[in-house]
């Protein structure tokens, strides 16, 4: 007897009245899976619920990433950060990110940082001058770009010749002495 067939006649004889014991004893089978093929007749639900635990959490937005590919195989970033991943890449070559943190040290005189390359950041901390600067006066990638394309801010920072500070140390800045 298929699957196919049982899952029809189990649902067919629990129509007819019967409970699920009777039905599980008729056919031959456990209760549980004669009340799962009642509930979940194509196993639709089943699948969502796997999949549902196969996911992972979004490296970039924190949203649910798809699980259909398995627990070991869930991408790191949702669907539409990995859409925007991929155009900001298309647009924003390793080379030409480079160029761009050069071309900000010699406009400005000083390194960049992911905060004065996050507009949107800026905003949010009161920052809306720099923000303004940053549309208004380059074409800079977004710090979430540099991000993806070397991995961390610091990589790329290091690979466009300059130095980096390490965890937890602070760049003072010039005419600001640390009282003692």
């Amino acid at each position: 007897m298929s699957r196919a067939y049982s899952v029809r006649e189990a649902t067919r004889l629990r129509e007819a009245g019967m409970t699920v014991t009777a039905i599980a004893k008729q056919l031959g089978i456990s209760r549980s899976t004669v009340s799962a093929w009642i509930n979940d007749p194509d196993l639709s639900k089943q699948r969502k619920r796997r999949r549902e635990r196969y996911s992972g959490v979004c490296g970039n937005c924190g949203s649910l990433t798809d699980g259909s590919g398995g627990r070991a195989a869930a991408p790191k970033l949702c669907s539409p950060c990995q859409h925007e991943k991929e155009k900001a890449e298309a647009r924003w070559p390793k080379e030409a990110i480079l160029a761009a943190m050069r071309e900000y040290v010699e406009r400005y005189g000083e390194l960049p940082s992911g905060f004065v390359w996050n507009p949107a950041l800026l905003r949010s901390k009161g920052r809306a001058d720099l923000a303004e600067r940053f549309n208004r006066d380059g074409c800079w990638p977004l710090a979430i770009t540099v991000s993806w394309r070397f991995g961390t801010w610091n990589d790329a920072m290091r690979e466009a010749g300059f130095s980096t500070m390490r965890q937890g140390q602070t760049r003072r800045r010039p005419g600001r002495e640390v009282a003692a």
